[in-house]
């Protein structure tokens, strides 16, 4: 099934950046060295900073035993290669590749005809009718930059790809992509010395793309080869496993095994989830289900509404997360069905374990069923070098069904309803951070991944059940957190709090992830949407300096950044679009003073001693409640302005803060020491100079 060519697709070789007499002196090396595709170099990096640290290096025993049942070796060593024409038996070489290749494009084609005679003359019938390699050199395969908006290419061209046709892949004819690439093989000359890596994040460019492109895909395999030898990459979730170079002229078998499981008709020898299936019509998907399991443990199939995912990650290390929106067969309610690993690091807890606390809580969302284990990444990875596998730093997959709710915050149709799902998600972060069990010790939920991304916006204006707090993919029970030896800064990084991003680099274990972190989380998302919205649905076309450095900086810049945004006594409005009412413009300016009082108290207690700031923090965690009632009556506050535009009759006032004693978190005072049986600080362990104030 060939992929025609785009109009006007230049040759992979060519670069604008090289003279005619440099590129004749020089010819298909200096070809190599220049960038071939705009912004691939980069793209290369981002992959690199990606699973650069999650490589692993596999047997070739696991890779010459891979495919054996789809290719037995002795049949290929005994009955294939002694009646093939590619392969001299004799000189143990297969014809037509050079010992050292004059030129990459020659040695391109001579793998594509050892490729394709492979294909053609030894697999069977049915591979034969969905699958065909193509030399896909002058193609441009478009990326996906609705899910990978931040490329730095936006687009690629592998060497060869195997195409396919089955009930996961679909042809675009409008454009080129990997919707239907079952794998790919990168060709290079030995002259071009391209280290180890290099040739593994050149195909994990590739792999990035398949990912985002077929959404079901768990794992993908790939090759690199020159005109002496083949290495095998295997890239999934977890990170990359990879193989040493192979001579495929000394061991051909190998080389056919490879090339027959990487185009295998079952999907699922290909990394293909087989639970998730659409129907095909002339090349393209037009119907979809997805296969799981009811709350009783039975097999359920739910038809997709829509056939692609409405949200995924776009990198390839990663907790796999793809979340469908389905509907159910019998009542057509539809659902919302998330697929996703866990980091084994965080503990035994998964997402599904903290949804199953939260049952019947208002402001969380809420979970029907769920499938711990669907998928195991260690089940298609081989051994390391050292013959033992090493358990992976991710857990098996779980399949969760949820109930649907609305769009992201981001989607909001009125000040009203943007107000109203902001509060009852901080309600219901509430609702899941102070809980008890009934020895009175502390087992709240602790979300701490706050974003634009995980607040939804509902169609039930009944109060406290306007917006969804969503994602406990990072959620941790809060009391376990104390006793960590460090925390890991988890979270969206342009809504991580100050406290958080310094956990990144700061050697300090005296303070930990609390409620107050998640609350100045909140205020990022409000500061993030007021500042950057025209007008519901529509988006500011320029970003201020403040919001760009938030979700550029990282680490100490990202946390001098937030510092210097919270030097000024006020924050200035200036900037926010005349959309807004005074009503949320007193409520951010309030929220602003509020979150600034708290950094106040925090850079207060880190003069202390690590001991007794470990002292102060528990006490100012354990005054939680009075900080979520001073933040919701923000929001009520500023709601209830906003009704009084549009009737004349007032409803019932939310509780005044001021009624609420809250001294803990109070604008610095010069006044002198507290004393000790102040009800704002707790006796330190020992005197201590310049006490809190």
């Amino acid at each position: 099934m060939p992929v025609p060519s785009s109009p006007g697709s230049s040759s992979r070789g060519s670069s604008p950046t090289c003279s005619s007499s440099e590129e004749a002196q020089h010819g298909d090396y200096y070809k190599v060295l220049t960038p071939e595709v705009p912004g691939l170099d980069r793209e290369r990096a981002r992959i690199a900073k990606d699973i650069g640290h999650h490589l692993e290096l596999t047997t070739d025993e696991y890779i010459k035993g891979l495919y054996n049942d789809l290719a037995r070796r002795k049949e290929i060593e005994h009955s294939f290669l002694p009646q093939s024409n590619l392969y001299n038996v004799q000189a143990s070489r297969w014809k037509g590749v050079a010992k050292i290749a004059k030129s990459r494009d020659r040695l391109r084609i001579a793998i594509l005809k050892v490729v394709g005679h492979v294909l053609q003359d030894y697999a069977s019938e049915e591979q034969r009718e969905c699958r065909e390699i193509i030399d896909a050199h002058t193609l441009r395969l478009e990326h996906d930059l609705k899910f990978d908006k931040y490329s730095l290419a936006q687009w690629s061209q592998p060497d060869l790809i195997a195409t396919g046709l089955g009930p996961s892949f679909e042809v675009d004819e409008r454009r080129e992509t990997y919707s239907n690439v079952a794998t790919c093989i990168e060709v290079r000359t030995d002259a071009e010395e391209w280290e180890e890596e290099d040739e593994i994040y050149q195909l994990g460019t590739y792999a990035k793309q398949i990912f985002l492109r077929q959404p079901n895909r768990k794992f993908v395999r790939l090759l690199f080869m020159t005109e002496s030898y083949v290495r095998f990459v295997h890239m999934d979730r977890a990170g990359c496993q990879y193989g040493d170079p192979i001579d495929y002229h000394e061991d051909p078998a190998t080389l056919i095994q490879l090339i027959v499981g990487l185009s295998a008709v079952e999907e699922d020898r290909m990394g293909l989830d087989d639970t998730i299936r659409w129907r095909i019509k002339d090349g393209r998907k037009f119907n979809g289900y997805i296969r799981t399991v009811d709350s009783n443990g039975e097999p359920v199939w739910y038809p997709l509404m829509k056939l692609k995912p409405i949200a995924m990650h776009n990198t390839i290390f990663c907790r796999g997360m793809v979340v469908w929106k389905a509907r159910t067969s019998t009542n057509r309610v539809p659902v919302i069905i998330k697929d996703a690993y866990h980091y084994a690091a965080r503990g035994e807890m998964h997402e599904h374990d903290y949804l199953a606390m939260v049952e019947g809580m208002d402001g969380v969302a809420q979970m029907i069923s769920c499938e711990p284990g669907h998928t195991d990444l260690q089940d298609h990875r081989g051994p390391g070098i050292d013959g033992v596998r090493h358990a992976l730093n991710l857990a098996p997959e779980t399949r969760i069904v949820m109930t649907a709710y609305g769009m992201d915050i981001s989607q909001f149709i009125s000040e009203e309803q943007f107000l109203g799902a902001l509060r009852d998600s901080i309600a219901g972060h509430q609702n899941i951070y102070w809980q008890f069990d009934e020895y009175d010790d502390h087992v709240g939920i602790l979300h701490r991944d706050v974003s634009v991304a995980n607040i939804l916006v509902t169609d039930d204006p009944t109060p406290g059940r306007r917006g969804v707090l969503i994602d406990l993919d990072c959620a941790v029970i809060a009391s376990e957190l104390r006793g960590r030896e460090r925390n890991s800064p988890v979270g969206t990084k342009y809504c991580k709090s100050v406290a958080v991003l310094r956990q990144g680099f700061e050697d300090r274990r005296s303070t930990w992830h609390d409620h107050l972190d998640d609350l100045e989380s909140f205020f990022y998302v409000t500061c993030y949407l007021m500042f950057t919205t025209e007008c519901p649905g529509k988006v500011k076309t320029r970003k201020p300096h403040f919001i760009a450095e938030w979700l550029i900086l990282e680490g100490r810049c990202a946390a001098g950044a937030k510092i210097n945004f919270f030097a000024p006594n006020d924050l200035d409005l200036a900037g926010l679009s005349s959309f807004w009412s005074s009503a949320s413009r007193k409520l951010l300016q309030e929220y602003f003073k509020y979150i600034k009082r708290v950094q106040q108290k925090r850079e207060a207690h880190r003069q202390l001693d690590k001991f007794d700031e470990r002292i102060q923090h528990g006490y100012l965690c354990g005054r939680a409640p009075k900080h979520y009632v001073k933040i919701l009556w923000l929001f009520d506050e500023a709601l209830e302005a906003l009704r009084a535009n549009k009737v004349t009759h007032m409803g019932a006032s939310a509780i005044d803060p001021r009624l609420v004693e809250d001294p803990d978190i109070a604008p610095p005072s010069k006044a002198k020491k507290r004393k000790v049986n102040d009800d704002t600080e707790v006796p330190s362990a020992k005197k201590q100079k310049g006490g809190v104030e």
